[in-house]
């Protein structure tokens, strides 16, 4: 439940072989709104597909709605945190100006 009382859930299935076989799917729940991603792979050299299929609106409707769920909060701190990793790592983030300093 969030705050304003709407059940909201996220799961999250994956399976993968020797063979390279991969079948990844990302359920996510808002009020009986469900958004189903699946990924297909049939073996390593398959560049696979992927799958959006929403059970009422379209796709982003429903990514609008889930930025407003806790889970959304939270993914959108991840990925800020993720970028601004990632930028340190590449010496995009100030570390340049300070290497310079010393």
């Amino acid at each position: 439940m969030d705050a304003k009382g709407r059940q909201v859930a996220s799961t999250r299935r994956r399976y993968e072989d020797s063979t390279g076989r991969l079948k990844a799917e990302h359920e996510r729940q808002i009020e009986g709104k469900k958004l189903r991603r699946t990924w297909n792979r049939q073996n390593k050299d398959d560049g696979g597909h992927f799958e959006s299929v929403c059970s009422s609106g379209t796709p982003d409707e429903f990514e609008e709605m889930w930025k407003k769920t806790p889970f959304g909060k939270v993914e959108k701190k991840a990925i800020k945190y993720d970028n601004k990793k990632k930028r340190l790592e590449a010496g995009d983030g100030g570390d340049k100006a300070r290497k310079a300093k010393l």
